[in-house]
C-alpha cells in the first residue's frame, strides 16, 4: 500500500469513528500531494 492509501485510509478510518470533523476534509489534499510527489 502507498503513503497516499495510507493516508487516506487512516482519514477514512478516523473519520467513521467521528473522531474527524470537516476541516480536516479541506487539508487531506494538500497532504496527498507532497506525500504522493515524495513517493
Amino acid at each position: 500500500m502507498g503513503k497516499t492509501a495510507a493516508t487516506l485510509t487512516a482519514l477514512e478510518n478516523l473519520y467513521l469513528a467521528g473522531s474527524e470533523t470537516k476541516p480536516t476534509l479541506v487539508l487531506a489534499p494538500l497532504l496527498v500531494g507532497p506525500i504522493h510527489l515524495a513517493g
